[in-house]
């Protein structure tokens, strides 16, 4: 199998390469530089900015999937304000264009790496299927515009598509927010967090890696669009507890009032139009840290078989560990 990647020096990008290098599955790389440190198994093509002219018609020969991951990612503070036509030219219009490169090469399969964002919804309850798709951020539109772009462009033709919606993947080299905690429960601080009583689904870098590898080997041609999570979901004090317990540190958290945190968080955003400077406090972070984000991803799993391969004891000891080293190393 020859598999496409745009975005392969990303995050997942750089997971999901290594994950197909070790398979036998060869690679091309889009990439807008050559990496430094490049595997040599990959083919790397250096094409610059996907936004430019591209020549796709050389790039799909010989392609027999395509995965595109790139995009351009949550933006926070002032810079999610100034860019919502970027948002759609990045990830709703480049996506489009790979996906009408890829039924034009002949491509059999095109793997969207989605998000969440896209279905918006906020709240205890899961999302799902049935969900309606309401985004409330311009990434989010973005997203969900990316979907019915490559829908619209490979409706009706060989090229068969799934979109794996994802919620916040995490792991090593990219723990996110789970980074942030631990390093406050690292300075040993006290965290504000037990009044809060949500629930967030999460998925380890590595286990998604694991879906989109089936998704390109399935041998009936697995189409659709798919909520996938890790199955497991947490609070944010829970989550402070168990990234505690990974690093065997103590963690001490108190009851503040939501309400409270709110009102700081707006007090942030203000101080960032002030100060035209982004804020650790603002009500992006409060929100990320207050409220509920429940996917079902039981489909994917009744449909294809697939459980996690990475449990999430395992999957949060890894991030831990990873976050550890790099703070020695510095």
């Amino acid at each position: 199998m020859n598999v496409l990647v745009t975005g392969a020096t990303g995050f997942v990008g750089r997971a999901l390469t290594h994950r197909l290098v070790a398979a036998g599955i060869r690679v091309r790389a889009i990439v807008r530089a050559r990496p430094s440190s490049a595997d040599e198994a990959v083919e790397w093509a250096a094409i610059g900015d996907l936004g430019g002219p591209v020549d796709w018609k050389r790039l799909m020969v010989g392609v027999d999937a395509v995965v595109h991951l790139a995009a351009l990612a949550h933006q926070v503070g002032r810079a999610a304000r100034s860019c919502p036509n970027e948002y759609m030219f990045e990830n709703a219009e480049i996506s489009r264009r790979v996906a009408r490169a890829a039924r034009d090469g002949g491509a059999r399969r095109f793997v969207l790496l989605g998000s969440v964002a896209a279905v918006g919804s906020r709240g205890m309850l899961p999302i799902d299927d049935d969900t309606l798709p309401q985004p409330v951020t311009d990434y989010g539109a973005s997203k969900l515009a990316a979907e019915r772009a490559v829908g619209e462009e490979l409706a009706g033709s060989a090229t068969s598509l799934v979109v794996l919606r994802a919620p916040l993947v995490f792991g090593p080299g990219n723990p996110g927010n789970m980074g942030r905690l631990l390093r406050l429960i690292a300075r040993q601080a006290v965290l504000p967090f037990g009044a809060i009583y949500n629930s967030r689904s999460f998925l380890f870098v590595e286990n998604l890696v694991d879906v989109i590898v089936l998704a390109l080997r399935a041998e009936n041609a697995l189409t659709g669009t798919y909520f996938i999570d890790d199955g497991t979901r947490f609070s944010t004090a829970d989550l402070c507890r168990a990234l505690a317990s990974a690093a065997r540190m103590e963690v001490r958290i108190v009851r503040v009032p939501i309400w409270l945190l709110s009102a700081l968080g707006r007090v942030g955003d203000c101080a960032e139009i002030v100060l035209r400077r982004d804020l650790a406090i603002n009500s992006y972070s409060v929100s990320r840290l207050t409220d509920s984000l429940v996917i079902d991803g039981r489909r994917f799993r009744a449909i294809t078989g697939w459980n996690p391969p990475v449990a999430t004891s395992e999957a949060i000891l890894r991030t831990v560990e990873s976050v550890v080293r790099e703070r020695r190393e510095r």
